[in-house]
This record gives C-alpha cells, structure tokens and sequence, in this order.
C-alpha cells in the first residue's frame, strides 16, 4: 500500500501526484516583477493609452524620447483644463448679468473705468501668450519626434540613394512618415493656426465714446451759490449738460471731479472716453452776473489754455451770431471721470474654437506617444553615436562629402544590410548589365574591415538608375562661413519675406499718416484708439475683424518659422565643427555614460531665449500696431446710441518702433551668417549622408560613441603611433605621386580607375588620437 503511494507521489499518472507537483513546484514567469508593478498601478492608468500608462524606466531602450512627450502631453492637458474653466468661469461670470442674456458672440464681463478695462485685457493677454508659447512648445516638441528620422529610416532612405535631415525638421522626412505620422504630424500643426491668430483675441476691451457737457464757472464760486436760478435756464442746462445743475454743484464741492492744471486738461480734454462733464474754471469777471456759462463741445481750444465761449446765459432761447466767439482764460479744470463706460469684452465661440484645438493637440500628443519608434535622431549627437556604433557601409570612402555636394545631385554607392547568416565568406553584389551576378569571394582586408561591425551583415548593392558615383578623394576646404550651412534658396526666401515685411510695413506707415505732421501720428500711443487712424474695412463682423486684426500673426510666426530653421542650420554646423578643435563627449537627447545632455532640442540657450524673447516682443508689438476697435457712443443721459464702431486701426508709433525692430532682428542674422566656422570640416546641414560619412572609425575602436572623440584624420593602425603613421603616409604619397608621373594620371583618377582608397589617408570622428586635416591633402 505504501509502495503504491510512494509510486503515485513520484510520478506516476494519479491525481494526487499531478497535485502534488503543482504544490511543490510553481513557476515563477521572469517578468513577475514588470507584472507586480503594473498591478500596483493606480486604476486611472489603466485607463491611459500605452505609452503613457507604463512606468517610464519601464522597456525604454531606444524608445526615451516618450519621457519628453510623456511630459509635453500632461502640459498641454493643463493648459486644456485651465481654458475649460476659464470659459466655464468666465460664461457664469456674464451671464449673471442682465444685460448679457441672449447674447453669445461677445459677452460683457465688466463696465466701468476704461484704464481699468484696458489693463486687464493686457493682463489676461500676457497670461493668454504664456500658455500659448508653452502650448505651441509642447506641440513642436512631439512635431519634431514624429518628424525626427530613426536609424532604420535613415538606412532604408541611403539605400535607395536618398537621405534625410537630423536635428530640424525637413519634409524631405515626409517620405519615410508613415501615414498616422503624417496625419498627427499635419493635425498638430493645422490645429496651432487658430492658436496664432484668435488666442488673443479671446479677451479684448471696447471703448466708450462719452457725449460731454461743457460749462464755464466763476473761480470763487461757493456751495451755496446756485449755477443757475430759473426753471427755464434749469431745462436748458440739463439738456446741454446730462445732469441736474444742482447734481453738479455738489459734485464740484464732493470731490466727485478731478482738479487737472491747464495743461493736464490741454492733454485730456481730446480724449471723448475719460469724461462725461468737464467745467472750466476762470475769473468772476467775464461772467456778467451770472455763475455759469455753457462751452461748445463743436470748438477746438487754443494752444494758449484759452476756450471759446458762447456769449449767452443758459436762459438764452436761440442762437445769437455774433460772428466771432470772444477767448476767456482758463485758470484750471475739474473733470467728472466717474462715469465711464468702457467695457471688458469675452467671445465664446473663439474659446471654444481655442478649447477645441486644444483637446485635438492633446489626442494627437496621446497617439504619437503610442507610436512604437526607436533610436530617434533628436539631435546630432543621436546621429553621431549611431554611426560610431554602427558605421552606415553607403558613405565609405566619402570622408569629406558635404551637403552642397549631396544637394548637387550626388549619388552613392548604395548598400543595404541583410543577415549574414552562414555566408560569411562573399560580398553579394546586385547584377548589373556589365557586371556578373556571382558572387566575389571577401579579401581577408574586407573581410576584417566588415567584420567590426556589431550587426552580421553582408553588403548587397542597391545602386540603380541614376549609376552612383564611385568614391574619389577630396580635399578640404577652407573655412567657410555660415550663411553656407544654410541652403542658397532658403537664405533667398528668408531675406525676402523681411524685405518684404519691413517695406509693406513702411508703405502702410506713410499712406495711413497720409498728409498728417509726422510728430502729432508719433503721439498716438501704443494700442491707443484715435478716429483718424481706423483702417478702411468692407465688413463690421467681429469675428472677421478678430481674423483680420491678428493675420499680422500668422506671417510673423512664418518669419519666425524661417528665422529658426536658418540659425538652428548654422548652429548645428557650428557645434560640428568645434569637434575638430578640442576633444569632448557627443551631446545626445538620452546621454550614456561621459555624453552630455542636450539643449531644448537643437538651439544653444544663449542663442534660443534671445529668439524667443525677441518673437514674443514682435508678436507684442504687433498687436499693439494693428488690432481691433469697438466703439460705442453714450449721449449725455449715458444711454446708448445705434452708431457704433467696429473696425481695425492702427497706432504709427508701434509701427514704427516694430519696423525697426523686425529691422534689427534682420541685422542681427545676416550678421551671424558672416562668421566664419572655427575648422575645415564638410558642412553638414543636418543631411544624414554626411554623417554618417564623418563617422567611419578605425577597427579597434569601440565604445568610441560614449567616449570623448574628436573629428581629424586618422590611423588605420590603431597600434601604432601618429608619428609611424605620419611617416607611412609621406611614403605612400610619393609613391603615388611617382605613378602619376609614368602614367600621366591624377592620384584621384588613379584611385577611381583601381577601385580602391588604399594610400589616401582617412578623416572621421573617433575616440583615439588624430591630426588636423591639411590643406592640399587627398583623403578618402
């Protein structure tokens, strides 16, 4: 019986011992840990989509540019939950209010004091361009990782004789995208067009234009001394003043009124929203027994502080033509600016539009953070560890290839890698019509120049129509300055587009000051409404206006679009070239080990905060050069009359500080352009062929991508000294030299007819010792 039992337990078919077993032995899956910790994830994450509910540390190889747009996702969620309670805020806020009820276009939040209306829609528009400059950041953070090519495109694109851009964005990348990229890519950038024209214009302030009663009064009036004293002369006061005579009197001994000094009252008086009642003080004597005289609105003052006065008292019925108005000086002012009708204006529509675009960068942001991409290039320093690591076989020989070469029409070489497997021993070369489809046995030279490669590849020629260029040696070139970085069409556009907005500036300068003295337009403050300067427009639509005010935005963010991409080209060439100075460690988006993080992407911090700093100050001023006016009219009851004005209008002033600006701005780029490069090294311009070209190391040396390397020429031995070297390569180069003299052949012409670099010295970027390039020298 027990043998039985023991027979069961030890293996035999029973129940007991299939039981038995899977008590004493439970299998552990090895990701039990991965598992545990996704368990112990908080439910809501659950919810999220791939990318952003995994722990961040959690399978990230290749794949850290997901941190950034993890981080540039919750961003823009902040900034769509604070714009969702800020309309919900700002509606229950309006509609609270009697007089906004049924109205959905534009809604009052506040009435009152124009400087008080005026300040807090600059207030609100400071907020609004904060979060929009966060917001636009955000989304051109994650535009740039859907754009940014990986290694895998880059390969599959030199294969085929193509190339892409590395460290800005190209729509030469377009063609590796992959349709959901596109469209993320494209949606992310159409839905910031509303963001750049009618953000701001969420909030703007109308103006009020107060129909003011103008009176006279003797400079020792008393409290108890009436400004009128009949019923008739009453009537006719409160028709010409608005207001009781016995409401002005206490109101000129309460406090109610401002004092203002001549010329306080010279600089106020022309300003129909800051007042509603203005008396003028002068001596007893021109009153002729009477406390007060009515002034004409219709009459301009002198520039000698004295007023035009009718010379009839308020009982007066009728007019009296007396051909010339007698001038009465003015001591001092008293000016009612309680009365004011200015107002805060909030549009809902264009929130919501804003909400709604908002919420499609936040679902664009969430998709691309699904997207499954590794190793993106970012930045130079990515593109430069990848080809140290895994040198790219298509630009061998091509040491000095520069992109003014690629852009020529260039074709190389082309190769693309497939697995080895057990053919180790031949190089596959594609048919061709004068050319065997067989393959040619490896030399044990090539054999071992493949072999450090950290993939087991074989090199299959994928060089088609138009036939590629075999390699031939180069020289360097002398230092070049770096309007060169930049390509010859892109620096045409750029310098066009501030021509062009600098003159269509100055022309729409001088036609809207017209035949005006050019002191008296310069007076017009910033952002400040005066009647003859409204641009003549064919519509009183707000929302049409709304978009006409801020097109001024959209082509300066173009301008900046262009100014970018043309400094972020010199930039990157010029941080490649300062390798060829001084030894340092690669500057990469996830460093490793020695390497350096990286900037905001590309652009130095001394170089992007003064861009950014001087966008948002033209942005700025441009919305105080154009924008939109509302302007309503308030008789003397403070009632509302129909003719109002909505339009565009301008301030001279602003203009003419922003062309000066812009001008400057231009200066200062064009300026950049002229400096010189520090080395000789080939400009890149972000073209990934070239490269991949600068990083052709020798054999030995690996692990140089997270080392400190430096871009010179070479060794091919890496054991032996650069002094060996240097004598080795003398050598080789009268012996090249001795050759061309028997046969009448250049050493270049030499090398492309033998099909081999072999006596040409070798440049690229590696972690061991190198020479600076010479000038006259051929390397391959």
């Amino acid at each position: 019986m027990g043998t039985g039992s023991d027979r069961t337990r030890e293996g035999g078919p029973g129940l007991l011992s299939t039981w038995w077993d899977q008590f004493r032995y439970t299998t552990v899956p090895l990701s039990s840990s991965n598992n545990t910790r996704r368990d112990k994830q908080p439910r809501w994450k659950t919810w999220l989509p791939h990318g952003l509910s995994q722990d961040p540390e959690e399978g990230r190889a290749g794949r850290e540019w997901i941190k950034g747009a993890v981080v540039c996702t919750w961003i823009t969620a902040t900034i769509l939950a604070l714009n969702s309670i800020m309309l919900i805020v700002a509606l229950i806020f309006a509609y609270r209010q009697s007089s906004n009820r049924g109205q959905f276009q534009m809604v009052a939040l506040y009435t009152g004091q124009c400087a008080l209306a005026r300040h807090s829609a600059t207030g609100i528009h400071v907020v609004i361009n904060v979060l929009g400059t966060i917001l636009l950041g955000a989304s051109s953070y994650v535009m740039q990782c859907l754009g940014a090519p990986s290694r895998s495109d880059i390969d599959r694109a030199h294969a085929s004789s193509r190339w892409l851009v590395v460290g800005s964005f190209s729509f030469r990348n377009f063609a590796v995208m992959s349709p959901k990229r596109k469209v993320l890519w494209g949606l992310l950038l159409l839905s910031s067009t509303p963001i750049h024209m009618i953000y701001n214009s969420v909030i703007f302030s109308s103006i009020a234009e107060l129909e003011s009663g103008n009176l006279l009064i003797p400079h020792d009036l008393s409290s108890t001394e009436a400004l009128v004293d009949d019923t008739a002369s009453r009537e006719s006061f409160r028709a010409r003043v608005g207001l009781d005579p016995a409401v002005v009197q206490q109101r000129i001994f309460d406090g109610t009124f401002t004092n203002l000094t001549g010329k306080e009252c010279w600089a106020k008086r022309a300003d129909d929203t800051l007042y509603s009642t203005l008396v003028y003080v002068a001596e007893r004597k021109y009153f002729h027994n009477t406390s007060s005289l009515w002034v004409d609105g219709a009459l301009y003052p002198s520039d000698h502080n004295y007023h035009p006065v009718e010379p009839v008292y308020w009982s007066y019925r009728g007019d009296l033509d007396i051909g010339l108005y007698p001038e009465v000086p003015v001591l001092h002012c008293l000016m009612d600016e309680s009365r004011q009708r200015c107002q805060l204006l909030f549009s809902p529509p264009i929130a919501i539009v804003v909400i709604i675009c908002n919420a499609i960068k936040l679902s664009c942001m969430i998709l691309s953070v699904g997207v499954r991409r590794r190793d993106l290039f970012l930045t130079l320093g990515d593109a430069l560890a990848s080809f140290l690591t895994r040198p790219d076989p298509t630009t061998r020989g091509h040491c000095l290839l520069s992109r003014a070469e690629v852009a020529e029409g260039l074709r190389l070489r082309g190769y693309s890698a497939l697995p080895l497997g057990r053919h180790q021993g031949h190089l596959a070369q594609a048919p061709s019509s004068t050319q065997s489809s067989k393959p040619s046995s490896v030399s044990p030279s090539q054999s071992a120049e493949f072999r450090h490669h950290p993939s087991e590849t074989i090199l299959i020629s994928a060089y088609g129509s138009p036939k590629p260029i075999d390699p031939r040696p180069k020289q360097v070139t002398p230092r070049q300055r770096w309007y060169h970085a930049v390509s010859w069409p892109r620096r045409i556009i750029l310098l066009f587009c501030y021509a062009s907005c600098i003159a269509i500036s100055f022309a729409l300068l001088f036609h809207g000051i017209g035949s005006d003295p050019f002191h008296e337009a310069m007076s017009i403050g910033f952002s400040q409404y005066a009647r003859s300067y409204v641009a003549n427009t064919n519509t009183t639509n707000i929302v049409a206006l709304l978009l006409v005010a801020n097109t001024p935005q959209l082509g300066l963010s173009v301008l900046y679009f262009l100014t970018n991409g043309a400094v972020t080209g010199m930039l990157l060439d010029a941080e490649l070239q300062r390798y060829a100075t001084r030894r340092r460690a690669l500057r990469c988006s996830w460093p490793r080990g020695p390497q350096r993080s990286t900037y905001y992407l590309t652009l130095p911090y001394r170089y992007s905060i003064p861009l950014l700093a001087g966008s948002a100050a033209l942005h700025w001023l441009v919305s105080q050069s154009f924008f939109f006016v509302y302007v309503r009219q308030v008789d003397l009851a403070q009632r509302l009359i129909s003719d109002e004005l909505r339009g565009c209008a301008y301030s001279p002033l602003a203009i003419f500080i922003t062309i000066w600006v812009g001008l400057a701005g231009m200066m200062v780029v064009v300026g950049l352009g002229f400096r010189r490069f520090e080395n000789r090294m080939p400009l890149a311009g972000g073209c990934s062929l070239v490269l991949s070209a600068l990083c052709h190391p020798a054999a030995g040396d690996a692990g140089a991508a997270e080392k400190p390397v430096m871009w010179g020429e070479v060794s091919p031995d890496p054991a032996g000294t650069l002094a060996q070297y240097d004598k080795r390569r003398v050598e080789e180069r009268l012996v090249v030299v001795e050759g061309a003299a028997e046969t009448g052949e250049t050493g270049a012409a030499t090398a492309a007819r033998d099909g081999t670099m072999e006596g040409y010295p070798h440049c690229s970027f590696t972690s061991m010792e190198v020479t600076a390039p010479r000038l006259g020298q051929l390397y391959a």
